[in-house]
C-alpha cells in the first residue's frame, strides 16, 4: 500500500490506526487476561485523545466509564480518581481503578481474600466448600465428570462462547471459567 500523508496530523492519524489494526488482528486467543486489558486501555485511550495532543480529557472519562466498563461513577469519585488531561499511563491507571474496585472487591470477596487483592486457589477452594456446600477436593470423579461433559471441543485454547455455557448448564454441570 502506497499512501502520501500530507501534514504531521494526518501521519499521527496513520500511525495511530495502523497500531489499532496491529493490536486488533494479534492472536486474541492466546493473550493473558492482563494483554487483553492492556489492548482495551490503549483501544479507548486512543479514541478518545483529543485531536493535536496526546492526552485525554476529564470530561471524556464520564462517558467511556458508564458505557465501556458500564459502571455508575459520580462526579466526585471521578475527580478523585482522574486528572484534568491524561496521558497514557494515566488514562491506564484511572481505568483500572475503575475496573478493579476495592470497595466492591471487600463486600463480595473478603473472607475469601488472604491479601484483600485477588482470590487464589486456596480461597476459591473454601468458597467451593463453605459457601456451596461442595466437596471438589475430595471428590475427583466428580471433577473429571464435569470436565468430561464441559470441555466439548477445543475450549481449552479458544475462546468460551454463551452456547458451551447453555449446553453445559443443561446437562447439569455448573460453569466456571477461569482467566489465566
Amino acid at each position: 500500500m502506497s499512501n502520501r500523508i500530507e501534514s504531521a496530523e494526518a501521519c499521527r492519524l496513520w500511525n495511530v490506526g495502523v497500531h489499532n489494526l496491529m493490536l486488533d488482528t494479534r492472536d486474541r486467543f492466546s493473550s493473558s487476561h492482563c494483554a487483553r486489558i492492556e489492548r482495551f486501555i490503549a483501544k479507548h485511550f486512543y479514541s478518545l485523545v483529543t485531536p493535536g495532543s496526546e492526552f485525554v480529557a476529564r470530561k471524556h472519562m464520564k462517558p467511556f466509564v458508564q458505557t465501556s466498563l458500564q459502571y455508575k461513577v459520580s462526579s466526585r469519585h471521578l475527580q478523585e480518581v482522574t486528572e484534568d488531561q491524561m496521558n497514557l499511563l494515566q488514562f491506564s491507571r484511572a481505568t483500572r481503578n475503575f475496573i478493579h474496585s476495592q470497595p466492591l472487591f471487600m463486600s463480595r470477596f473478603a473472607e475469601l481474600s488472604d491479601d484483600c487483592e485477588a482470590v487464589k486457589f486456596a480461597g476459591f477452594m473454601r468458597f467451593l466448600e463453605n459457601m456451596q456446600s461442595d466437596d471438589m477436593v475430595s471428590n475427583r470423579t466428580r471433577v473429571v465428570d464435569f470436565l468430561r461433559r464441559y470441555l466439548t471441543g477445543d475450549q481449552l485454547r479458544s475462546e468460551s462462547s454463551l452456547d458451551s455455557y447453555a449446553q453445559a448448564l443443561l446437562m447439569g454441570c455448573r460453569c466456571i471459567e477461569c482467566e489465566c
